[in-house]
């Protein structure tokens, strides 16, 4: 069986002490997801062009079980 592929993005990579993480398909559903956690977790409705920044930045690919390529 083939090893899917996802992005994932790591909460505490922007605000440490955070241990969210969403893993997707797309970088585009993993920045959804961030946004809303933005919210909710931190209170940060509108987010910044550096926020926005720093969360692609740290979007990485991994496979289905979890591994970094």
């Amino acid at each position: 069986m083939a090893e899917e592929s996802y992005r994932e993005f790591m909460c505490k990579l922007v605000n440490p002490g955070c241990d969210f993480s969403i893993r997707a398909k797309t970088d585009d559903e993993v920045i959804e997801h961030a946004r809303m956690h933005q919210e909710i977790a931190h209170g940060v409705k509108d987010i910044s062009p550096d926020l926005e920044k720093k969360i692609k930045a740290n979007i990485r690919p991994v496979s289905s079980d979890g591994h970094q390529f």
